[in-house]
């Protein structure tokens, strides 16, 4: 975690390098994150998608097979196999990308302490 977090605190550094303000260059941080989690984000949509296409489906077998969980079990697994959905799909990308932001804020609050003392430093 601690690579990643110091890995995009170089990139915002740059960024800043390029830039020359910290309010445009934490922007087009951003921007440029969002952009890499993008196809993340599409996956996860397309997932949950899917997953509210089937409800209806998914809700008559739960009227159907209430008593009978293992044979419910049984028949909601048929049909993701049927409609080719994953469960977890929807998940798992919301998953990858939380670490990333996290140390995407990580990063950012490393730059402002660091850009505070410098401040600090100048001043007295």
């Amino acid at each position: 975690m601690n690579f990643i977090s110091s890995f995009l605190k170089t990139v915002l550094e740059w960024i800043y390098a390029l830039v020359g303000n910290y309010g445009w260059s934490v922007i087009l941080f951003t921007v440029l994150i969002r952009a890499i989690l993008l196809p993340l984000d599409v996956k996860s949509k397309r997932g949950m998608r899917a997953m509210s296409a089937v409800q209806p489906k998914m809700q008559a077998l739960q009227k159907k097979y209430a008593n009978d969980k293992e044979k419910l079990n049984q028949k909601m697994n048929e049909l993701y196999r049927k409609e080719k959905i994953n469960p977890m799909a929807g998940c798992l990308p919301m998953l990858i990308q939380l670490p990333i932001l996290f140390c995407m804020f990580t990063a950012m609050r490393v730059v402002a302490n660091e850009e505070t003392v410098r401040m600090v430093i100048e001043w007295a």
